[in-house]
């Protein structure tokens, strides 16, 4: 293995952290983060393959608020954005950017939109994570400055049964866009900042932060 400090052009995006970086058609979009006390609601593309940065074009209307420390996911020509901070409050909001086809260009732009959900949803929150399982996107843990959370929720971004194989405790897979609470298993463990990647039927959370002090474990998390 290797580092290189590759050469970009373009529109470099300004310095930030807690932002989101989501990949779709080889390309990276940045989008939120923040320095300081300054948080940003800019999204940045870099075209892997020309390592050009690049602003895309965004329709006129609603957009979320600037935030860092959400959660993103790609799932059918849209990035899915959950929740994160203003610096002021923490949010459970649930937001799309299209980016299908030729989205970005002068010919036809990116367009947010604001998705209602259904049934109880999560409380507020941000450093969280989100991993894409099938059409279910989990969000796993998070905290809203005061309070850390060891809950597990479940979002069905599609229309399909997968969820009922994958995740069989769920109370309403059938219902798009509708939010379930997965059932408290023992032990629980707060988690925040830390990481989630899914590796088969389980999702692997490294690290981040217990509430009391940052940690070094890995957890396992079962998914039926």
């Amino acid at each position: 293995m290797q580092w290189t400090h590759p050469d970009t052009v373009g529109d470099l995006p300004p310095p930030c952290r807690a932002h989101s970086t989501t990949l779709y058609d080889r390309k990276l979009l940045i989008f939120g983060g923040g320095l300081a006390s300054i948080y940003y609601d800019a999204i940045y593309i870099l075209d892997t393959t020309t390592r050009r940065w690049s602003r895309p074009n965004i329709a006129p209307g609603p957009s979320p608020a600037a935030r860092r420390a959400h959660s993103a996911v790609f799932y059918k020509g849209k990035i899915w954005i959950f929740g994160g901070g203003t610096g002021l409050t923490a949010l459970n909001d649930l937001w799309t950017l299209d980016v299908s086809g030729n989205a970005g260009t002068s010919s036809r732009p990116m367009r947010w939109a604001e998705l209602p959900t259904h049934g109880k949803k999560p409380s507020p929150r941000g450093y969280h994570t989100a991993n894409l399982v099938g059409n279910i996107m989990v969000v796993i843990g998070g905290s809203d400055g005061k309070e850390s959370f060891t809950d597990v929720w479940c979002l069905n971004l599609g229309e399909s049964c997968l969820a009922a194989r994958l995740v069989p405790y769920l109370w309403s897979f059938l219902d798009t866009l509708a939010w379930s609470l997965a059932k408290a298993q023992q032990p629980v463990f707060k988690r925040l900042a830390h990481t989630s990647t899914q590796v088969g039927s389980y999702i692997f959370i490294m690290g981040g932060h217990n509430a009391s002090e940052y940690v070094s474990d890995l957890l396992l998390y079962n998914l039926g």
